[in-house]
């Protein structure tokens, strides 16, 4: 049942929450614009235009930093989620396509175009980590129970599920063509 219908400066790429819910950030890539809603009330709150468009964003646990990749820079954006301003850059190359946050420890996982994956920390601006995949990784989900990240290769057409202490593959499953993103059973 539709809530209720907010006009956007421009049409939306992405949207993503706070660990609440309370609050939704919805990516405005064509025109760089990030916008803020309040979920419960229904209403929009600040729109803002970032230097680089924004293409995908994440939210960190305790709900005060917002991650965003985007399509014009290399630098993975540090945003203040009250205030909608950059406050920090991390390198992260061009081509990342997706992000994932882990709650329990805060590593920032970033998929990469050119197959693989980033890891970082929020307190260092150097990847922790990093492993390969067999090709592009288009979407990122964790599964906080199995302590994996599920990771979706969409030229092979396939879902693959790492370890996240080993980074090993530990299994693949074929998915049709054009899948576009992965939920864990369970996961908000």
């Amino acid at each position: 049942m539709e809530r209720e219908r907010l006009l956007l400066n421009d049409r939306p790429s992405s949207i993503f929450f706070d660990p609440d819910g309370e609050k939704a950030y919805v990516v405005q890539e064509s025109s760089g614009l990030l916008t803020l809603i309040d979920t419960r009330q229904g209403r929009i709150i600040d729109t803002v235009h970032l230097e680089e468009s924004p293409v995908r964003g994440a939210v960190s646990d305790d709900g005060e930093v917002l991650y965003l990749i985007t399509a014009d820079s290399g630098d993975l954006l540090e945003v203040d989620s009250a205030t909608l301003r950059v406050r920090g850059r991390k390198y992260v190359g061009h081509g990342a396509l997706c992000i994932e946050i882990d709650p329990f420890d805060g590593l920032i996982y970033v998929g990469l175009k050119s197959g693989g994956v980033m890891v970082l920390e929020p307190g260092f601006d150097l990847p922790v980590d990093t492993f390969s995949t067999s090709g592009g990784v288009a979407f990122l989900s964790l599964d906080r129970e199995q302590n994996t990240l599920f990771a979706l290769i969409p030229e092979h057409s396939r879902l693959e599920q790492y370890d996240l202490v080993s980074k090993k593959l530990l299994g693949a499953i074929e998915v049709d063509e054009g899948a576009y993103a992965v939920a864990v059973t369970g996961e908000q």
